[in-house]
Protein backbone atom coordinates (compact mmCIF):
# COMPACT_ATOMS: atom_id res chain seq x y z
CA UNK A 1 0.00 0.00 0.00
CA UNK A 2 2.67 2.56 0.95
CA UNK A 3 4.93 1.92 -2.06
CA UNK A 4 2.09 2.00 -4.70
CA UNK A 5 3.25 6.05 -4.90
CA UNK A 6 0.70 7.14 -6.64
CA UNK A 7 -2.83 8.07 -5.22
CA UNK A 8 -4.78 6.63 -8.33
CA UNK A 9 -3.62 3.48 -7.01
CA UNK A 10 -4.33 3.55 -3.34
CA UNK A 11 -7.48 5.14 -4.24
CA UNK A 12 -8.43 2.23 -6.28
CA UNK A 13 -7.35 -0.11 -3.54
CA UNK A 14 -9.29 1.68 -0.75
CA UNK A 15 -13.02 1.58 -2.82
CA UNK A 16 -12.09 -1.92 -4.16
CA UNK A 17 -11.23 -2.99 -0.27
CA UNK A 18 -13.55 -0.62 1.73
CA UNK A 19 -10.51 1.73 2.65
CA UNK A 20 -7.21 1.86 3.83
CA UNK A 21 -5.22 -1.33 5.59
CA UNK A 22 -6.01 0.37 8.86
CA UNK A 23 -8.63 0.39 11.61
CA UNK A 24 -12.03 -1.10 10.68
CA UNK A 25 -10.59 -2.43 7.10
CA UNK A 26 -7.80 -3.67 7.89
CA UNK A 27 -9.70 -7.10 7.84
CA UNK A 28 -10.51 -6.94 4.19
CA UNK A 29 -6.79 -6.69 3.24
CA UNK A 30 -6.19 -9.22 5.36
CA UNK A 31 -8.48 -11.69 3.83
CA UNK A 32 -7.07 -10.16 0.30
CA UNK A 33 -3.92 -10.05 1.11
CA UNK A 34 -1.73 -13.71 -0.87
CA UNK A 35 0.93 -12.97 1.81
CA UNK A 36 -1.46 -13.44 4.23
CA UNK A 37 -3.21 -16.36 3.16
CA UNK A 38 -0.35 -18.09 1.80
CA UNK A 39 -0.68 -21.07 4.14
CA UNK A 40 -4.25 -21.67 1.87
CA UNK A 41 -2.15 -22.22 -1.15
CA UNK A 42 -2.07 -26.10 -2.28
CA UNK A 43 -0.30 -25.53 -5.83
CA UNK A 44 3.10 -24.51 -6.91
CA UNK A 45 3.62 -20.76 -7.72
CA UNK A 46 5.23 -19.45 -10.60
CA UNK A 47 6.06 -15.59 -10.05
CA UNK A 48 7.92 -13.78 -12.88
CA UNK A 49 8.86 -9.78 -12.43
CA UNK A 50 9.91 -6.66 -13.55
CA UNK A 51 12.95 -5.32 -11.93
CA UNK A 52 10.61 -2.39 -10.42
CA UNK A 53 7.63 -5.00 -9.42
CA UNK A 54 9.48 -7.69 -7.92
CA UNK A 55 9.69 -5.98 -4.86
CA UNK A 56 6.17 -6.07 -4.65
CA UNK A 57 6.49 -10.40 -5.07
CA UNK A 58 8.99 -10.75 -1.87
CA UNK A 59 6.78 -10.47 0.63
CA UNK A 60 4.25 -13.41 -1.28
CA UNK A 61 7.15 -15.43 -2.09
CA UNK A 62 8.29 -15.55 1.06
CA UNK A 63 4.87 -16.56 2.70
CA UNK A 64 4.56 -19.49 -0.03
CA UNK A 65 8.19 -20.89 1.47
CA UNK A 66 7.61 -20.62 4.94
CA UNK A 67 4.45 -22.66 4.17
CA UNK A 68 6.01 -24.90 2.21
CA UNK A 69 4.60 -23.93 -1.28
CA UNK A 70 7.16 -24.53 -4.23
CA UNK A 71 7.54 -21.05 -5.84
CA UNK A 72 10.40 -19.79 -8.62
CA UNK A 73 10.75 -16.19 -8.52
CA UNK A 74 12.12 -14.90 -11.37
CA UNK A 75 13.23 -11.31 -12.54
CA UNK A 76 13.69 -10.29 -16.04
CA UNK A 77 16.17 -7.48 -16.14
CA UNK A 78 14.84 -4.09 -18.27
CA UNK A 79 11.63 -5.11 -18.81
CA UNK A 80 8.39 -3.19 -17.44
CA UNK A 81 4.99 -5.06 -16.06
CA UNK A 82 4.68 -6.66 -20.10
CA UNK A 83 7.87 -7.67 -21.41
CA UNK A 84 8.69 -6.51 -24.24
CA UNK A 85 11.70 -7.79 -24.84
CA UNK A 86 11.62 -10.90 -27.50
CA UNK A 87 14.23 -13.19 -25.86
CA UNK A 88 12.16 -12.37 -22.10
CA UNK A 89 8.83 -13.27 -23.91
CA UNK A 90 10.54 -16.28 -25.54
CA UNK A 91 12.09 -17.21 -22.41
CA UNK A 92 9.20 -16.92 -19.70
CA UNK A 93 6.51 -18.95 -22.21
CA UNK A 94 9.18 -21.60 -22.09
CA UNK A 95 9.28 -21.17 -18.64
CA UNK A 96 5.98 -21.21 -17.84
CA UNK A 97 5.04 -24.49 -20.41
CA UNK A 98 8.05 -26.22 -18.66
CA UNK A 99 6.54 -25.45 -15.12
CA UNK A 100 2.55 -26.58 -15.70
CA UNK A 101 3.66 -29.83 -18.01
CA UNK A 102 6.59 -30.25 -14.88
CA UNK A 103 3.46 -29.83 -11.96
CA UNK A 104 0.84 -30.81 -13.92
CA UNK A 105 1.75 -34.05 -15.91
CA UNK A 106 5.40 -35.17 -14.20
CA UNK A 107 7.15 -34.04 -17.88
CA UNK A 108 10.14 -32.89 -18.67
CA UNK A 109 11.84 -31.16 -21.83
CA UNK A 110 15.22 -33.14 -22.79
CA UNK A 111 17.34 -29.98 -22.81
CA UNK A 112 20.43 -29.62 -21.30
CA UNK A 113 19.47 -26.35 -20.91
CA UNK A 114 16.47 -27.12 -18.63
CA UNK A 115 18.59 -29.58 -16.61
CA UNK A 116 18.96 -27.07 -13.20
CA UNK A 117 15.30 -25.70 -13.60
CA UNK A 118 14.42 -29.23 -13.29
CA UNK A 119 17.04 -30.44 -10.51
CA UNK A 120 15.33 -27.24 -8.39
CA UNK A 121 11.86 -28.24 -9.32
CA UNK A 122 12.43 -32.05 -8.06
CA UNK A 123 14.06 -30.73 -4.91
CA UNK A 124 10.85 -28.21 -4.49
CA UNK A 125 8.95 -30.79 -5.18
CA UNK A 126 10.79 -33.20 -2.84
CA UNK A 127 10.42 -30.67 0.00
CA UNK A 128 6.91 -29.88 -0.07
CA UNK A 129 5.95 -33.79 -0.15
CA UNK A 130 8.04 -33.72 3.07
CA UNK A 131 6.32 -31.08 4.69
CA UNK A 132 2.50 -32.59 3.68
CA UNK A 133 3.72 -35.51 5.55
CA UNK A 134 4.84 -33.46 8.86
CA UNK A 135 1.80 -31.73 9.06
CA UNK A 136 -0.74 -31.91 12.12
Amino acid sequence: YSLLGRRAFRENYERVLGGPPYDETLKNWQEFSPAFNAHRTKAPVLMEFSPQEALFGLEMSAAFRRHGVPVEFVVYPDEGHIFTQPEHRYFSMQRNLDWFNFWLQGRERPDAAARDQYARWRDMRRRAQESERTKP
